[in-house]
């Protein structure tokens, strides 16, 4: 996905600069949190009417939506935890009710057998769902058989 500027005035240009200063981070991490903080609070402010055309919001999209406009900042975020070759698992094979989307990634073996729950927790955060991630890395190395068959039924992220 490419980037795009966007235009803010003056005064708002020197507050997200600040505050990517003093919060050691980059400007776009300040605006990406403050639009999904402002997207949480909408959502939530909706109550339990249903939203109507003009209410939705990142968040009213479905999970699998919500995936194709964050996954550049998923992939980001694994890669900073060394997970790679991100795949989504077939939406038909899923049945969780618990979980609205099931991701394979490859892990590091040294992060041992829990390197997927950082990557879960993250993908839950980013997407505002629960997210279930499955270290092909483990699969592979206990369970070969289940390994090929999730590859199988997986599409690259």
């Amino acid at each position: 996905m490419r980037e795009k500027p966007i235009k803010v005035d003056a005064e708002t240009d020197r507050t997200v600069s600040e505050l990517a200063f003093f919060l050691r981070t980059t400007k776009k991490a300040v605006v990406r949190t403050a639009v999904a903080e402002y997207a949480e609070k909408r959502t939530a402010y909706l109550g339990d009417r249903p939203p109507s055309e003009s209410d939705r919001t990142l968040l009213a999209l479905p999970p699998l939506e919500r995936l194709g406009l964050r996954r550049t900042e998923l992939i980001r975020e694994f890669a900073r935890r060394r997970a790679t070759a991100i795949r989504l698992l077939d939406e038909s094979v899923n049945d969780r009710h618990d979980v609205a989307v099931i991701l394979l990634a490859q892990t590091d073996p040294a992060d041992g057998s829990a390197a997927h729950l950082p990557l879960q927790q993250i993908a839950s955060a980013l997407l505002a769902t629960p997210v279930e991630v499955i270290s092909t890395t483990m699969l592979e190395l206990f369970d070969p058989p289940a390994h090929r068959r999730a590859l199988e039924l997986s599409r690259p992220l």
